[in-house]
């Protein structure tokens, strides 16, 4: 027999963006740059008899089958369900063989319904990027039609997520589990559908806009110049081989340092962001906070991995600019520190800050 399956709400409707963002000057027509998107519709959908294990991976607790779509809408991102159906295996996540061979073993929590909208990739700007959208447009679905659920949460020790998720929806109802020995039955599931290839709707762009304006409690977060420095850059100084030079000549042009991962809430990630005009930073989650600025802010990326800040700077209204390394792009797989040429940094700055 079948899980029950239904489209409960449209969220959002289809709509494109335009082909690529603005450039701050003319090295990014060189670079692989953002194609049109299509934003596909968004909706809230449900499930019945579904198991929630593992970091987010959603079966049907009677056939043992996984859960990817709701009808003709994806409930995961493609890559992760690119990754299941290749036949890729993560022992610690327990991708492909989760459900035979460690269902049986696992402590089993029933509950009546709830949300999921995590799944294993836990990167900081994959959450940024691919769940917390659903996180926002399932706490505005609750507050205008009344909709509740408890909202399913892994428990991952030293992991950001479940700190987060409190902080963006107080007052929600929350059923964590431990996944290395529980799973979570639900009667009901409710899920939200997968963008697409990372387009996010104009939608969820107003909706990191208001997370990023709402006020805090005192006055931090006004620092128009940002330059993000990772944790690791003060102690092993292991991607930029002349981290200390350019630390040295933003701090001159009135740059201030900020390492995100030290700040005490994603509010005050946003706030800081949503404030900044120019912010400087190594491609990584950590620049993907852009998302919180605002329209016309200036980014400056010190490299070129892939296209997502291009989108992200697309969807907000953003200006950006790429710093190359002296011997090109250099992806993530790539461990042997890099350069950049000084000359490069302080044109770049240049044109940032004197843009009107």
């Amino acid at each position: 027999m079948k899980p029950v399956t239904s489209v409960l709400l449209e969220i959002c409707r289809e709509t494109t963006v335009p082909e690529r963002p603005q450039s701050l000057w003319g090295c990014n027509l060189s670079l692989k740059m953002a194609t049109s998107g299509r934003c596909g519709e968004t909706v809230l959908c449900s499930v019945t008899d579904a198991i929630v294990c593992e970091r987010g991976f959603i079966f049907d607790e009677k056939s043992g089958n996984p859960i990817f779509h709701i009808d003709e809408y994806p409930v995961f991102p493609k890559y992760v369900i690119d990754y299941y159906n290749s036949g890729m295996v993560y022992p610690s996540y327990g991708v492909q063989t989760v459900y035979d061979l460690r269902i049986p073993e696992m402590k089993k929590i029933h509950i009546e319904h709830g949300l999921a909208f995590t799944h294993f990739n836990v990167v900081y700007g994959h959450w940024l990027i691919e769940m917390l959208p659903k996180l926002l447009a399932f706490r505005d679905v609750a507050l205008k039609t009344g909709i509740r659920a408890p909202i399913i949460i892994p428990r991952m020790p030293g992991c950001f997520i479940e700190t987060f998720v409190r902080e963006v929806c107080p007052g929600f109802e929350f059923v964590i589990y431990n996944p290395n020995i529980e799973y979570v039955a639900v009667e009901k599931l409710f899920l939200i559908s997968n963008t697409e290839n990372f387009w996010l709707n104009p939608y969820f762009c107003s909706e990191y806009e208001f997370y990023g304006t709402k006020p805090l409690n005192d006055d931090s977060g006004d620092d128009q110049r940002i330059f993000i420095v990772r944790p690791d850059d003060h102690v092993k100084r292991n991607s930029i081989k002349n981290f200390a030079d350019i630390e040295s000549f933003l701090l001159e042009k009135g740059f201030k340092n900020l390492d995100p991962s030290r700040l005490g809430s994603l509010r005050e990630q946003a706030r800081i962001f949503n404030k900044a005009k120019v912010i400087v930073g190594e491609f990584s989650s950590s620049l993907h906070n852009a998302i919180f600025s605002r329209k016309g802010s200036q980014i400056i990326a010190l490299n070129f991995v892939n296209d997502v800040q291009n989108q992200i700077a697309v969807m907000r209204g953003h200006k950006i600019g790429y710093i190359v390394p002296t011997r090109g792009p250099v992806h993530w797989a790539d461990k042997e520190p890099y350069q950049l040429e000084m000359s490069d940094v302080r044109n770049a700055v240049e044109i940032a800050t004197s843009h009107r």
